[in-house]
Formats: structure tokens, C-alpha cells, sequence
């Protein structure tokens, strides 16, 4: 049988952003500020993707 990621595409993209960010900072293309408030606007918005989805489902 077949292993299926456990992990949603938000997380996975979340996951991308900051690891990507990450090597901005160290190649000095954003600072450590900037990187953090990249992350934190996904998260957020990832959370109202999430509540909508949920309320729309019915969840």
C-alpha cells in the first residue's frame, strides 16, 4: 500500500516559505524581520483559508 503524505498543502507550503526565507536571510535578500513577517502573514492566512473551508464544509 501506497504512504500518502500526512501533511496538507498549507502546511507544506508554509513549510516551503520558511525554509525558503531562510536562505533569503542568509544570502541577506531580507532581513531576519522581514522573514518573520512573511511566515506570520501565511500563517494567517492559512488560518482564514482554514475557517472558511471549515464553515463552508460544515466542519
Amino acid at each position: 500500500m501506497a504512504d500518502f503524505p500526512t501533511n496538507s498543502f498549507e502546511d507544506i507550503f508554509l513549510q516551503y516559505i520558511t525554509d525558503v526565507s531562510k536562505d533569503y536571510v542568509k544570502e541577506e535578500i531580507i532581513s531576519e524581520k522581514q522573514r518573520e513577517k512573511i511566515i506570520k502573514y501565511h500563517q494567517n492566512q492559512i488560518e482564514k483559508d482554514r475557517k472558511i473551508r471549515n464553515e463552508i464544509l460544515g466542519v
